[in-house]
C-alpha cells in the first residue's frame, strides 16, 4: 500500500541521516583526538639541587648530602694495588675531576669551569662509587681497567655508608674552607645537559652547590652505572689529588 511504501522509505531516510550525523571526516577526527602531554625535558635551573647540611656549619664549609639515605649500602670499586696503599696509608684518596682519564668526564668539566664563568675559579675532587653491589658486568668494567696493574690481579669492591663518609669528610674541612657534597648521579640526554652547563657558568646562586649539582649530571648514556658521587670543592690552589685523614675500619664495612 502506499502508507507502507511511506513509511518505509522515511525509515531508510532516518538510517542515512543518523549514519551521515555519526560520520566524521578525517579533519573532524584529527581535531576531537585527545592530545597527548611530551615529557618535558628537566629545566637547567632546577638541575641545581637542595643540599641538605649535615651537621651545620660555617657558611664557608660543611658537608652537605643529597636525596640519599644514610644508611644505604653503597660500593666502590678499585684495584688491589690502590686498596692496600689506602690501608696502609689510612688515607682516603679524592682525585681532581678535571684530570679523570675519562674523555666526557674531561668535556664536561671544560664546559662546566669554562675561564670566565663565575665557576672558573672553583677546584673540584671526587670519588666514584655506586648503588651496583654484584652486577657481572660492572665487574667486567674495573676488570679491564685492572689489565696490565697489580700483575693482573681482578679489582676489589669495598662497601660504605653515606653516613660514615660523611662523618669522615666533617673532620676533615672543620679546618678549611672546603664544602663536601654526596649524592646520586643524575641522567640527561647530552643537548639538555649542555643547556645546564651554559645556565650553570652564568648563576648568580651558591657557586659550590652550582659546581656540585653539576658533577652530579651525566648523559644517559651512563644511566646502567647507577653512581654515587663524594665530591670535595674549594677555592685553594689546584692539585692533582687530595688525601684526608680516615680510619678504614670506621668507614669500610666490607671488602670483598
Amino acid at each position: 500500500s502506499n502508507k507502507s511504501r511511506t513509511k518505509v522509505a522515511s525509515s531508510r531516510l532516518e538510517v542515512k541521516a543518523h549514519s551521515a550525523s555519526t560520520r566524521q571526516l578525517p579533519c573532524q577526527t584529527q581535531a576531537h583526538r585527545p592530545s597527548v602531554a611530551m615529557p618535558r625535558a628537566p629545566t637547567p635551573h632546577r638541575e641545581i639541587r637542595n643540599w641538605n647540611q649535615m651537621p651545620r656549619a660555617a657558611r664557608k664549609r660543611g658537608v652537605f648530602i643529597g636525596d640519599l639515605k644514610l644508611d644505604l649500602p653503597i660500593y666502590r670499586y678499585m684495584r688491589v694495588k690502590d686498596l692496600k696503599q689506602t690501608l696502609k696509608s689510612s688515607k682516603f684518596f679524592l682525585s681532581n675531576v678535571g684530570a679523570w682519564t675519562d674523555p666526557y668526564e674531561r668535556w664536561w668539566c671544560e664546559e662546566l669551569f669554562q675561564p670566565g664563568s663565575k665557576l672558573a675559579g672553583v677546584h673540584a675532587y671526587g670519588s666514584c662509587w655506586s648503588l651496583h653491589s654484584s652486577d657481572e658486568p660492572f665487574w667486567r668494567l674495573y676488570q679491564d681497567r685492572c689489565l696490565g696493574h697489580s700483575a693482573h690481579l681482578p679489582p676489589v669492591r669495598v662497601q660504605a655508608k653515606p653516613e660514615s663518609l660523611l662523618a669522615m669528610m666533617s673532620r676533615a674541612v672543620a679546618a678549611v674552607e672546603a664544602k663536601v657534597y654526596l649524592g646520586d648521579v643524575r641522567y640527561r640526554e647530552r643537548t639538555d645537559v649542555e643547556a645546564t652547563a651554559a645556565a650553570f657558568r652564568a648563576t648568580q646562586r651558591e657557586v659550590a652547590s652550582t659546581a656540585a649539582s653539576g658533577l652530579h649530571l651525566k648523559r644517559k648514556a651512563f644511566e646502567y652505572e647507577r653512581e654515587i658521587r663524594l665530591l670535595w670543592i674549594d677555592r685553594a690552589a689546584r692539585r692533582d689529588s687530595i688525601l684526608i685523614d680516615f680510619n678504614p675500619l670506621e668507614v669500610f664495612e666490607e671488602i670483598m
